[in-house]
């Protein structure tokens, strides 16, 4: 089996040496020059390191993947190989995963990906050129209050659609009738709509918990396999879902938490405990078997907190993220 090794510009100019017999693929940036490395059969590709087409940059192509390939199979398969781009974390890890999946090491790989860096662009397109299957990701659904002008749920959504992660909807549930709410939301769809709008017949205050079963009883219909609740002055970073999901998998979870950022705590790291004051809207998914089993029926102020720890009390496992994944208000 071919050794695979990731580095970065900086590592392969200070430790490239070490490895004469290693062949090299480069992913570099454009107007940046191969990294020197003049003793090692070379694949120079150029790119950027983005997922989605933008003006002015180059995403990774077919093409590229469509190179790598030949060249790689061309290599005596005991010679060691080399993959680098700037940060070694990129590029890199998309085209050594895809390359260890090719060689049947499916266990480096899966822990290749879940560093939650890869471009998965890229790794996408070589595993359409290996002739390898990439698993469809679980639809996450996300219930969302809306208690502000819009523009915060505005905000929220933009998050979502930053996630690394695709497979997401989101269900909007108002606290009571909002006129105004369709004109201001100013959220284009590109292809698919994530999102829909439930808007609710009368404001009832106390957090939008009132409605909270509303909202997870909507997600549970669109056959969503994992659930979490938010508000929409909240904040997902782009890694959110990805590490939730993750972490489920991995760990066989049916109940999943992350650090969170909070306002009350002047955004100080709040822990991934299932207990109210630490559990909090937001900084959780639970699968959907285990979602049916708790009904969201408090609405005092620690209801949601309460909430998560009735869901801890009947989850088979609770896996921990030590990551603040969540901006909170």
């Amino acid at each position: 089996m071919r050794k695979i090794m990731t580095a970065s510009r900086r590592e392969l100019e200070q430790h490239g040496h070490k490895y004469p017999d290693a062949a090299l693929i480069t992913f570099r940036d454009p107007f940046l020059a191969p990294a020197p490395a003049p003793q090692m059969p070379r694949l120079d590709l150029v790119m950027n390191d983005i997922s989605d087409p933008s003006p002015g940059l180059t995403h990774p192509q077919r093409d590229h993947a469509a190179r790598i390939y030949p060249w790689v199979a061309a290599l005596p398969p005991d010679r060691p190989l080399i993959v680098q781009c700037e940060f070694g974390v990129g590029r890199s890890l998309a085209c050594a995963a895809a390359l260890n999946r090719a060689q049947g090491d499916e266990a480096t790989a899966k822990r290749q990906l879940r560093h939650g860096t890869h471009n998965r662009r890229l790794y996408r397109l070589l595993c359409e050129e290996f002739g390898l299957t990439v698993e469809p990701e679980p639809l996450v659904a996300i219930a969302c209050r809306v208690k502000y002008p819009v523009g915060r749920a505005d905000a929220f959504l933009y998050s979502l659609n930053r996630q690394r992660y695709d497979t997401w909807k989101c269900v909007f549930v108002t606290d009571g009738i909002n006129d105004a709410a369709w004109e201001e939301f100013s959220f284009e769809t590109v292809g698919e709509r994530k999102w829909e709008w439930i808007e609710t017949p009368e404001r009832r205050g106390l957090w939008g918990h009132p409605y909270r079963q509303l909202g997870i009883d909507r997600c549970l219909a669109i056959g969503a396999a994992y659930i979490g609740l938010n508000n929409d002055d909240n904040y997902l970073t782009p890694g959110y879902l990805e590490q939730m999901v993750n972490a489920a998998q991995d760990e066989g979870a049916d109940l999943v938490m992350c650090q969170m950022l909070h306002s009350y705590s002047a955004w100080g790291v709040v822990g991934s405990v299932p207990v109210a004051g630490c559990a909090d809207v937001g900084n959780w998914i639970a699968s959907a078997d285990l979602i049916r089993q708790v009904k969201f029926d408090e609405f005092d102020a620690l209801a949601d907190g309460r909430f998560v720890e009735r869901l801890a009390a009947k989850a088979k496992k609770v896996a921990s993220v030590e990551r603040p994944l969540l901006i909170k208000n």
